[in-house]
């Protein structure tokens, strides 16, 4: 398993209720993901797992503040934990 993206999983888990937008971002092209802007986000995907992306919304609301809300967070661990399982592969 790739340390660096296991690193990545492991910070997004120990934050996973107060990582900020720009946080995650940077994270997930970190971990070799490429990242596509939308109108209320962004979507992230990565090269060793096709079909499959990640919808993540700027935080937004009252009580949004800058923390992206949890289940984006799972979502993205979930992307990063597939792009691991693949490379475990014999």
């Amino acid at each position: 398993m790739d340390k660096n993206l296991e690193e990545i999983i492991h910070r997004l888990q120990e934050k996973r209720k107060s990582t900020r937008y720009s946080e995650l971002k940077n994270l997930m092209k970190e971990a070799g993901c490429s990242e596509r802007p939308t109108q209320h986000g962004c979507l992230f995907s990565h090269p060793a797992v096709t079909g499959e992306r990640v919808s993540v919304a700027k935080p937004h609301g009252q009580s949004g503040g800058n923390q992206v809300k949890s289940p984006y967070i799972d979502r993205c661990i979930d992307l990063l934990q597939t792009v691991v399982d693949l490379e475990d592969r014999p």
